[in-house]
């Protein structure tokens, strides 16, 4: 088997018919089809059976709900194949798209990725693609690269491998309230040596969805984006990967990632006590120490950059918000 596809379904009627049709057209045939109905509350498991009954490819998993993390662990415990690809019930692919990135896969390529266009109300309203390239992830300079792709924070069009999966036992982290798909791609990268990105765009994701993670805040949002920043600084510890060049790329990363938080909690309608409350707690995330170390490299305002790595909240909010009461008066 080269390939499972794992789609993991809840309260999905509307769209799961379209998802699994896409994969059943596939030119590509060598495949496992995993559906895993994640305590669905609609009609989502009377429509997947009905498919089941006319393809042998398809496996059904029943398990009470436990959100999409628990159902695509649950398929990569199931999944046979090579490879491993991952679909949203309310997406789907063309008709050539596992042909396309199977035909990428040597002997030893991990991981290979392409890009995805977005759905809106049936319209493509953005097309995300990458470049077709083989990455050495041995060398640095394609790894640092390779590590700040577009897309890379999501399961979806792509192909894993599943030795490396099953050798390290890689799952999807339950307790994570978010990230949690960049949260596994991020484990996944310790374990690669070589990759391949395709400039063929054959995913489709609908962005118009009620109940989609996309559109829903999470509080933990900024913790956890600095715990992936972390864990990309010690990949390229563990690979000895330390010059210049990859230092600077990752303090001018993570400055961005504190500047941005911080203008964005200074121009939330609060209190200015609340907001140095805010910067406080979220800021003990970032690591300032390797941000003064690596200063002299971060393109920015000479009293901002001051500001944020002196964690001089105070002045940083109070100029914030004089500037964005000028800009609305004006």
């Amino acid at each position: 088997m080269e390939v499972s596809v794992v789609i993991p379904i809840y309260n999905s009627e509307k769209y799961i018919s379209k998802c699994i049709q896409s994969v059943l057209d596939q030119t590509f045939t060598d495949y496992e089809l995993i559906l895993v109905n994640d305590g669905s509350t609609d009609n989502s498991l009377s429509i997947i059976k009905e498919f089941e009954n006319k393809d042998q490819r398809i496996i059904i998993y029943n398990q009470e709900n436990g959100g999409v993390s628990c159902a695509r662990n649950s398929g990569l415990k199931l999944a046979s194949g090579r490879y491993i690809t991952f679909i949203d019930s309310d997406d789907f692919i063309e008709p050539d798209f596992l042909e396309q990135l199977v035909s990428k896969t040597e002997a030893s390529v991990d991981f290979v990725f392409s890009g995805m266009r977005n759905i809106h109300a049936e319209i493509v309203k953005k097309k995300i693609s990458q470049k077709d390239y083989y990455w050495d992830l041995d060398t640095e300079d394609d790894f640092i690269k390779f590590l700040y792709q577009p897309l890379q924070s999501s399961p979806c069009a792509k192909l894993y491998s599943n030795c490396i999966i099953q050798k390290n036992q890689l799952r999807f982290d339950l307790s994570l309230s978010c990230a949690e798909d960049r949260d596994f791609n991020m484990k996944f990268f310790y374990f690669i040596r070589k990759a391949v990105s395709l400039s063929y765009v054959g995913y489709n994701y609908r962005r118009d969805v009620d109940n989609s993670l996309t559109k829903k805040k999470n509080p933990n949002y900024f913790k956890y984006r600095c715990v992936h920043w972390r864990m990309r600084y010690e990949m390229c510890r563990e690979r000895s990967f330390n010059s210049d060049k990859v230092n600077i790329k990752l303090a001018k990363d993570l400055f961005s990632l504190a500047n941005d938080e911080i203008m964005k909690i200074s121009s939330q309608q609060s209190s200015i006590k609340e907001a140095i409350k805010q910067c406080k707690h979220k800021m003990l995330y970032v690591d300032f120490s390797f941000l003064k170390q690596w200063n002299d490299y971060i393109i920015a305002p000479k009293w901002q950059k001051f500001l944020i790595l002196h964690q001089k909240y105070l002045s940083f909010i109070l100029i914030n918000k004089i500037y964005l009461h000028v800009k609305k008066k004006s």
